[in-house]
């Protein structure tokens, strides 16, 4: 390597290293910009977490009806349906809720 590549390479590693000292020392004072990012994560997180745990829920429900009263696999598609449905519900209720949040923390114009 030459003289200006070094040169040009000490000047970058420079400004990446000044670059990175900013971004450290403001990472603590962002703000709630970073936290609503959070928290919005977390609520999609849940949501999931709980649309895949009624279905499942259901779905084991169903099964274990299903061995008690030896009706395979009616029990279960029934109960499966349900879950499906309700999943949904939740899913559709978290979203409007979202919403109602969304519009009540904007700034009025």
């Amino acid at each position: 390597m030459s003289d200006a590549d070094n040169e040009k390479l000490s000047e970058l590693s420079a400004q990446i290293s000044k670059a990175q000292e900013r971004s450290d020392s403001s990472s603590g004072e962002r703000g709630d910009g970073s936290s609503s990012r959070v928290k919005a994560m977390a609520r999609v997180l849940r949501v999931g977490t709980d649309f895949t745990a009624t279905i499942l829920g259901a779905l084991g429900l169903g099964w274990f009806v299903d061995e008690q009263i030896g009706t395979a696999p009616w029990s279960m598609l029934l109960f499966l349906f349900a879950g499906v449905v309700i999943a949904f519900w939740n899913l559709i209720q978290a979203a409007g809720k979202t919403r109602d949040t969304q519009d009540r923390d904007a700034p009025e114009a």
